[in-house]
């Protein structure tokens, strides 16, 4: 490949998750440090939606939370409240595909002394590999309102990294120590994350104890409620 242009055909996915064949040549330009891939695209074709936009829009609703009428939806709007079909139904069912109330649902939560509440709720619907986060501000004592943002599992792993990103920079971890916390948030053993990384299962000990140091964890489990 060296200055020399190859026609080919490449597979690529879209921002907004349609997955495209470019046409064109390419070719590795520059040299030592220096080197990149020079792309001539001369057409692209769209072939079918492989993943769901990772942002699909704010839904805002308002539920009954008396007796029997809990989470009966009063009133709607957001990207999918043209449709109506929530108006009248329980809201689990109609947004979330759950015959029962969410686990954690932020509306059992809202009192009068926490009129605020939120919670990350996973979806069960099988054409979604999303999360949701709701959050219920109480209206009045037989109202609530909610509010949804979906997010895909595409982007929860990039606010993930980031996340870890952040505390390894503000917590002054050397590089290989934030490819063992990496790898730890991920549930790797120390022999797992030895092969991973082509070190001894001690050394990776010793950068996690490193780890759990730095960011002031005793275990596994206070590495997460840090990060998360």
């Amino acid at each position: 490949m060296r200055g020399t242009l190859r026609a080919s055909e490449l597979p690529a996915v879209r921002k907004d998750g349609h997955r495209v064949v470019l046409v064109g040549d390419f070719a590795l330009v520059g040299a030592g440090g220096e080197v990149g891939l020079l792309l001539v695209v001369k057409e692209w074709r769209q072939t079918e939606l492989v993943q769901p936009p990772r942002f699909q829009g704010d839904e805002h609703y308002e539920i009954s939370v008396s007796g029997g009428e809990f989470g009966r939806v009063r009133r709607h709007w957001g990207p999918s409240a043209t449709e109506g079909a929530a108006i009248g139904d329980v809201c689990h069912r109609a947004l979330f595909g759950r015959e029962q109330p969410c686990e954690g649902c932020p509306a059992l939560r809202v009192t009068q002394d926490e009129p605020e509440y939120t919670a990350v709720v996973r979806s069960t619907r099988a054409d979604e590999g999303s999360f949701h986060i709701v959050s219920a501000q109480a209206r009045d004592d037989a109202t609530v309102l909610i509010s949804v943002r979906s997010i895909s599992e595409l982007l929860l792993g990039d606010l993930v990294q980031a996340r870890l990103a952040e505390i390894a920079e503000r917590k002054g971890l050397s590089e290989r120590e934030r490819e063992v916390l990496n790898l730890l948030v991920l549930g790797r053993s120390a022999d797992e994350i030895a092969k991973i990384l082509g070190i001894s299962p001690r050394t990776v000990k010793f950068h996690q104890a490193n780890v759990l140091e730095k960011l002031g964890a005793d275990t596994r489990l206070d590495l997460l409620r840090e990060i998360f």
